[in-house]
């Protein structure tokens, strides 16, 4: 990857923040993403998503950058890009480190905890594409990508609060964690979206602010990681209360990437200029 102008990383949630929660379009977003370019900042998509799925959405938004995927369970670059990255497996393009069981085991977990508790809920590996295509509002080819896991599995809760407390205590006596997407509850082991943030962060060659990004529970470890947290206003529901850091947190009035544009206009109107920041 060629020096930044601009020694900064962008960490970003992707639906409900750089894509609109409802039609998936990143297009507010567009002016900014393009300056982000141009002074050659790294977009790092920090997702419940899988590989499958970001293979397609990187070529749309014309971004060449590693990626962090399902939920933090793993980090994704493309081959050869980072020199000290070190991958368990190949996946298409990119070179992948695991940081989560793999699918098939942790679906085997949850069908035992499923039958020993009489827990109520339904996960994506019992859906088929078309059942994930209507809850989703994707397509039936998105759906299809979204079922192909490596190591997270998406669930649907339809049990009481009580015992939705029971589950994540014996979740995390088996050493996995649960957390709360946009849609989703989502199971895994003990990676989350923060801790990987910071791991491929130290994979860089320089030191580098990291800006996060994200409107969701599951995005809370990379916002109070980075050195500067951005919550992105949501649709319907209060956006995130956050433990404010002193100059370093935003919380936008604009939802999805209407909000994602509004802070970087108010980044770069503010700090870009900014010696300490700014390397040209």
């Amino acid at each position: 990857m060629s020096q930044f102008v601009v020694p900064m990383l962008v960490f970003t949630d992707l639906d409900g923040t750089l894509l609109d929660h409802n039609t998936y379009s990143f297009s507010a977003a567009k002016p900014a993403i393009d300056k982000l370019k141009a002074l050659r900042v790294p977009i790092i998509p920090v997702t419940s998503k899988t590989l499958s799925e970001l293979d397609t959405l990187l070529a749309k938004l014309d971004l060449n950058s590693p990626v962090i995927a399902e939920n933090g369970g793993i980090i994704a670059a493309p081959k050869g890009q980072l020199a000290d990255f070190k991958s368990d497996i190949s996946y298409k393009n990119f070179d992948v480190l695991q940081l989560s069981p793999v699918y098939s085991v942790i679906n085997h977990t949850l069908a035992k905890l499923k039958k020993d508790h009489n827990f109520k809920f339904t996960g994506f590996s019992e859906m088929t594409s078309e059942e994930v295509a209507e809850i989703t509002g994707l397509s039936e080819s998105q759906a299809y990508q979204a079922k192909e896991r490596l190591c997270s599995e998406p669930l649907i809760w339809q049990d009481s609060s009580e015992k939705l407390s029971l589950f994540e205590k014996k979740l995390d006596d088996l050493n996995y964690s649960l957390t709360r997407g946009g849609r989703f509850h989502h199971v895994m082991g003990r990676a989350d979206k923060g801790k990987s943030m910071l791991k491929l962060a130290n994979l860089f060659p320089t030191e580098n602010l990291k800006i996060a990004l994200g409107d969701s529970p599951n995005d809370i470890p990379m916002l109070t990681l980075a050195d500067y947290g951005v919550v992105i206003n949501r649709y319907n529901v209060p956006p995130l209360d956050l433990i404010k850091k002193p100059d370093l947190f935003y919380q936008t009035t604009g939802i999805g990437p209407i909000g994602w544009q509004e802070f970087f206009d108010y980044f770069f109107k503010n700090h870009i200029n900014n010696s300490k920041i700014v390397n040209i």
